[in-house]
């Protein structure tokens, strides 16, 4: 079993939302004040949540999932993003800039089987996400 850490990552959303990347378990911003941010699994059944304050500083979590971790969805989603980066930011044939990407991740069968293809990325709903 790994290790639990206080460690937190952000990834953006397809709708352009952050969401909290904490032990691989991935949360949705639920409520924000002016000293906290609530955070709750991004699995809609799961108790599972996380304090932080305004500036994503860990502050305190109850993270009693009552799911198994997929990490294969937070690997789709990280490629996802890093294929909007690009797409924005360069030039390229978005076919070009999918296919090196893919390569480079490198992805396991699993991973590769929740990749969406790309006649189903369009650029003008990579773009809107900005």
């Amino acid at each position: 079993m790994s290790a639990v850490t206080n460690t937190l990552s952000f990834i953006t959303s397809n709708k352009g939302r952050d969401l909290l990347v904490k032990d691989n378990f991935v949360y949705k911003m639920n409520k924000r004040t002016s000293f906290k941010i609530y955070w709750i699994c991004k699995n809609k059944d799961c108790p599972a949540s996380i304090h932080t304050d305004i500036d994503k500083n860990f502050l305190k979590s109850n993270e009693q999932h009552n799911h198994l971790l997929e990490p294969e969805h937070l690997e789709v989603q990280k490629f996802r993003n890093i294929l909007k980066e690009r797409v924005i930011n360069e030039t390229g044939p978005i076919q070009r800039i999918f296919d090196e990407e893919l390569s480079k991740a490198q992805f396991s069968p699993d991973v590769l089987s929740n990749v969406p293809l790309v006649h189903r990325i369009s650029k003008t709903r990579l773009r809107k996400l900005d």
